[in-house]
């Protein structure tokens, strides 16, 4: 009887502990990347290669943190991202039976500074002249549209283009500040010597 008694035992933990034939188990996702941070326009090429699963993995949704999202029956997919910033990254492998498995990374795009650079008609202007600021040739490796500020030692002024009379004669510092949107902000300085209306005007270079 105890013979018997000791086997129900064992057979009741065996089937507590044990999965009944043929149950399905969900899948384990695994994420790698070619890269996981660099330079827009970044290319990357993701991989579930090492997803597992014991009747097979049947779809693989991706999920690139930048408003893309795509299905796939295969296990790799390339994305570009083209802008700085941190995107967050999932994939969720699905099996055949509907089970689902997720893998998380971080892409991060790092932002390039802007460069700034600006000229003038005329950098030794006289007292009540206009004179003509372009920040054209400024630029940002990235690809970022630019917002313009100036800096004429008082009230600023704001733009690719810009004109500027200067009141007093002397030493004036022109700052132009360039920003990209992204945290980038970069400034550049070039001093006008502006003269009285009566001393001799031998003209500015382009600044």
């Amino acid at each position: 009887m105890r013979r018997v008694l000791w086997l129900l035992a064992c057979l009741l933990l065996c089937l507590a502990g044990c999965s009944p034939i043929g149950q399905d188990r969900p899948p384990t996702a695994m994420l790698e990347a070619s890269s996981w941070e660099g330079f827009a326009p970044l290319e990357v090429t993701f991989s579930a290669l090492e997803s597992m699963d014991d009747h097979g993995i049947a779809a693989v949704t991706w999920d690139f943190g930048d408003g893309e999202i795509r299905v796939s029956e295969g296990f790799t997919m390339t994305h570009i991202f083209a802008a700085p910033g941190n995107y967050p990254v999932r994939v969720v492998v699905i099996d055949t039976q509907g089970a689902t498995d997720e893998a998380l990374g971080t892409v991060i795009i790092a932002n390039r500074e802007p460069i700034a650079n600006f000229r003038a008609t005329n950098d030794a202007p006289v007292t009540g002249e206009i004179v003509w600021f372009d920040a054209s040739a400024s630029h940002d490796p990235d690809g970022d549209p630019l917002s313009y500020e100036w800096s004429f030692g008082g009230s600023p002024a704001f733009g690719e283009s810009v004109s500027h009379r200067f009141a007093r004669i002397g030493l004036i510092l022109v700052t132009l500040t360039v920003e990209d949107g992204h945290g980038g902000r970069v400034s550049t300085s070039h001093e006008f010597n502006v003269l009285d209306p009566g001393a001799v005007i031998g003209g500015g270079c382009g600044g």
